[in-house]
């Protein structure tokens, strides 16, 4: 079971479409949200983009090194020769755009529209 402790933000949470987990670890479903909470959550995001993508690129190279000592590849890697792109060759900014989250808080602040 993951668990997310108090006062946190997990980037784990950029990795899905269907909740948002706030400071106080509470599961909020994007549904249920108020446009005004989900447009703050696209704020905050933002605010924490560098930090997220870098930490992501850190953790895409660490799985590479660990693929690499057991003759194996990683889905990044994969993704880098079909379209010659990585997590290293994009912005924060294009990152956090790619993400589940970020494309599910879009898309339900535009349906509400």
């Amino acid at each position: 079971m993951n668990r997310v402790s108090p006062g946190t933000l997990d980037a784990r949470v950029l990795d899905q479409a269907t909740y948002w987990v706030t400071a106080e670890a509470a599961v909020l479903a994007l549904r249920t949200m108020s446009t005004a909470q989900l447009i703050n959550v696209l704020a905050l995001l933002r605010d924490h983009a560098t930090r997220m993508h870098l930490g992501a690129m850190v953790g895409a190279l660490a799985d590479l090194v660990e693929a690499r000592a057991v003759g194996g590849t990683t889905a990044e890697e994969i993704t880098h020769r079909l379209t010659g792109t990585s997590i290293a060759t994009v912005s924060a900014a294009q990152y956090l755009d790619a993400s589940p989250l970020v494309r599910a808080i879009r898309r339900e602040v535009a349906d509400r529209r």
